[in-house]
């Protein structure tokens, strides 16, 4: 803990010292990601400057994906095309047709058993292949369905809502397993995260509210929301942490900032 850290953030704001439990704290995101590719290639643009606001699945970078395109192109022309199934359809009442001639001609005793016989084999044969026809335009949409996931990994997506703090590869460089394309961090949300006297363990609980005072330049006085208690004490320090949840919707917190928490008795 640092005390004088304390004093001086309750000597700005006028705070009684003696009113409630201080801790020293620092405002931290409440989550930093590094964007990877799930595929390789060449980045072909990113359009992530550095502090630009980002949402959840906003596209940030797109790999270099002219096969993907193309692929995609020959599938939906064939998942659209029913070329196949409409001559299959026109196979199958053409011989429905000569089955139905054939069974006429039998019972009026003019035709043999034997054309009848193929007349029916051409109408189940004619049918088989209808029903090939109709698995092959299934599989030519579930093949144009592949193609446009595939189309999709070349686009690298935000995971969360969150601020741009670096991009870590630029437009023309190759995007490798390894790479990474960005750094995010999540700001909305913050955590602050306090050292506290082992002393008042038993006082505080999930849910309390609480008081987050950040250091100068920043100032001010904002409310948060104790979110975990850690159950392993530090035996040098004599002191154990929790952390707070501290709304940000408007991101008017910077992350990485000083501060001093008060937990009032009253909360």
């Amino acid at each position: 803990m640092r005390p004088m850290l304390t004093a001086a953030l309750l000597a700005a704001t006028g705070l009684p010292a003696a009113a409630d439990v201080y801790g020293d704290c620092v405002i931290e995101p409440a989550m930093v990601v590094e964007i990877g590719a799930p595929v390789e290639g060449v980045v072909e643009r990113i359009e992530a400057p550095r502090g630009a606001a980002v949402r959840k699945g906003d596209p940030i970078a797109w790999l270099e994906a002219t096969i993907e395109e193309a692929n995609l192109a020959l599938s939906e022309r064939q998942a659209q095309s029913d070329a196949d199934v409409r001559i299959a359809e026109a196979r199958v009442e053409l011989a429905q047709k000569e089955a139905a001639r054939a069974r006429e001609l039998v019972s009026r005793n003019v035709g043999t058993v034997s054309d009848l016989d193929i007349a029916e084999a051409e109408l189940k044969t004619a049918k088989m292949e209808m029903v090939a026809a109709t698995e092959d335009r299934e599989l030519a949409a579930l093949s144009r369905d592949r193609a446009a996931a595939i189309l999709e990994m070349r686009t690298i997506k935000s995971p969360i809502d969150g601020i741009i703090l670096r991009r870590l590869i630029g437009p023309g460089e190759f995007a490798h397993s390894q790479a990474q394309i960005a750094q995010i961090a999540a700001i909305d949300p913050l955590y602050v995260d306090v050292f506290l006297p082992t002393s008042i363990y038993r006082s505080v609980r999930i849910g309390q509210n609480a008081t987050v005072l950040p250091a100068e330049p920043i100032g001010g006085s904002y409310e948060a929301v104790i979110q975990s208690i850690d159950q392993v004490f530090d035996a040098a320090s004599d002191t154990f942490s929790i952390r707070l949840s501290l709304p940000n919707p408007d991101h008017a917190l910077p992350a990485g900032v000083d501060c001093a928490v008060s937990l009032g008795s009253g909360n």
